[in-house]
């Protein structure tokens, strides 16, 4: 300073009213509410006063920010989309993110990146730009690599029943789920329906489920039950029944027989006076149960003439 003249012969720095270093320089990492000061001494004679303390400095001192941003992967299944999801430490209230697949840029800024059709071995990885002065490793975060893997996704099961035993074609050591009307009502590959109504079956190994299987009708009429339906004319039949036309045609029919299993699905075409025509030529002789689509159940005994 101008006050004080000659050459400084000795440097005191103070930190926070405690005397330091005696150096011209201070190297330090200051703390945040640190003050520091120096006392200067002129060499120079007859002259006053001979020291002079500056005046008190407090930097601005910013926390160091550690970001970091890591990728979570599903289980990715062939032919089924898969999403990635990224999150961040210390990446902001709303980040904004930018995905890359082996190094070229996907479309969307969001936490998650949907693949409608991921294939094995290709990378993907997101970056996002943290503001702050004192952002580590620097501004620029990147994300960790994701390779997708893919499991093989099973084929549909085939399924039978055998009255309101259900069976689901043996595909492996995955999983069974049945669903009535697409509620889950149970597992196993061998499964009892609870109650009456259509049951599907989704198999499921390593992570991966199959599509579902063709729909199992199940109604658990008793062979008294059975006995009290309306029969259908003519009784006892041999080539055709006439079913009653409760919807219109393209609709279907199933033919059970005693025990419940479905033998035949029909469709209905050609309704003649109010009734449409099933061919029974192929059956054995026996009593069978026919459910229209519509939800009306009737009972036909076939003969052989």
């Amino acid at each position: 300073p101008t006050a004080l003249q000659g050459s400084i012969t000795s440097y005191t720095w103070r930190r926070n009213l405690n005397n330091t270093v005696t150096t011209p320089t201070y190297n330090l990492a200051p703390a945040k509410n640190d003050s520091f000061s120096v006392l200067l001494t002129s060499n120079k004679k007859c002259v006053s006063p001979t020291s002079f303390r500056t005046a008190v400095v407090k930097p601005i001192v910013n926390d160091i920010v550690n970001a970091s941003a890591k990728i979570s992967v599903g289980t990715g299944c062939t032919g089924r989309p898969l999403t990635l999801t990224v999150s961040g430490t210390n990446t902001g209230a709303n980040p904004i993110w930018n995905w890359f697949k082996e190094g070229s840029p996907e479309t969307g800024n969001a936490s998650s990146l949907t693949i409608s059709a991921p294939v094995n071995g290709v990378k993907y990885w997101a970056t996002i730009n943290v503001a702050g002065p004192c952002v580590r490793p620097n501004n620029l975060i990147f994300s960790d690599t994701a390779t997708i893997v893919l499991n093989n996704t099973p084929s549909s099961p085939q399924v039978s029943r055998n009255f309101d035993t259900l069976f689901a074609q043996n595909l492996g050591t995955g999983t069974y789920q049945w669903f009535k009307a697409g509620v889950l009502a149970g597992t196993g590959r061998i499964f009892r329906a609870p109650s009456n109504g259509n049951y599907n079956c989704v198999y499921t190994e390593y992570g991966c489920a199959s599509d579902s299987s063709q729909t199992l009708f199940f109604n658990s009429l008793s062979l008294q039950d059975i006995r009290t339906l309306q029969v259908l004319f003519p009784n006892p039949a041999y080539s055709h029944i006439m079913l009653p036309a409760e919807s219109n045609e393209g609709a279907v029919a199933n033919i059970y027989d005693s025990k419940g299993s479905l033998l035949k699905v029909v469709t209905l075409k050609n309704a003649i006076n109010k009734s449409f025509r099933v061919d029974i030529s192929s059956l054995n002789p026996g009593m069978y149960i026919i459910q229209h689509q519509a939800g009306k159940t009737y009972r036909f005994i076939k003969t052989n003439h």
